[in-house]
């Protein structure tokens, strides 16, 4: 078989990450619901896979890896958290569904960093005046799904960094890629991600 859509879910897993989801459907239960040994293997497994993530990552506490069903309702939490009504939110030019959707619900309509495709240098400078026009939050997709075109992240969130304006990043296509270190980012408010894309994890991850 060819297969061509690992951008969506992986596939074929690896032969460990088999093993892996066998073992703690044989091994594990009742996750945080008791001091029995069935549970507690459950909790030491979470809080591996945490610390093995925050190492990742490199995000020095464990404790904020959020383990969700996927990116989309890791995005959900994020923007249900952080987008209040009225919040001067802004987005890349190539958002999905899980990051608009949110956004109409909260009765917020986001600058669109409107740059032309590949253009990156466009794209900051438009972040740039979208900051001078007083945004306060930016969410952005850092790989889109659609072009493939990596936005400028260095850049655009040294400006946000400057300003103290948080950053929602929407890595479901970047994660396992590219080089994510949430240390070098102080802006970094939250980083989504689907456990089933390039980390090859199991679906609802």
């Amino acid at each position: 078989m060819i297969y061509l859509d690992n951008a969506a879910t992986t596939f074929i897993k690896p032969r460990a990450v088999e093993e892996a989801v066998r073992g703690a459907m044989r091994g594990a239960a009742g996750y945080a619901r008791g001091g029995y040994a069935a549970a507690m293997r459950a909790g030491e497994m979470m809080y591996a896979c945490r610390e093995q993530a925050a190492a990742l990552f490199g995000l020095a506490d464990p404790a904020r890896v959020v383990l969700t069903m996927n990116a989309t309702h890791a995005l959900n939490l994020a923007i249900h958290a952080l987008a209040r009504p009225g919040t001067r939110t802004v987005v890349g030019g190539y958002e999905h569904n899980a990051v608009m959707r949110p956004l109409m619900l909260r009765g917020i309509k986001p600058t669109v960093l409107d740059a032309p495709l590949w253009d990156a240098g466009a794209m900051v400078e438009k972040a740039r005046r979208a900051l001078d026009a007083g945004a306060e939050l930016f969410i952005l997709n850092h790989v889109s799904n659609v072009f493939g075109f990596v936005a400028p992240l260095d850049e655009i969130a040294a400006l946000l960094t400057a300003r103290g304006v948080p950053l929602i990043l929407d890595a479901s296509q970047s994660a396992g890629i590219l080089d994510i270190n949430v240390g070098k980012y102080p802006c970094l408010a939250a980083v989504c991600m689907p456990g089933h894309k390039a980390l090859y994890g199991p679906q609802g991850t």
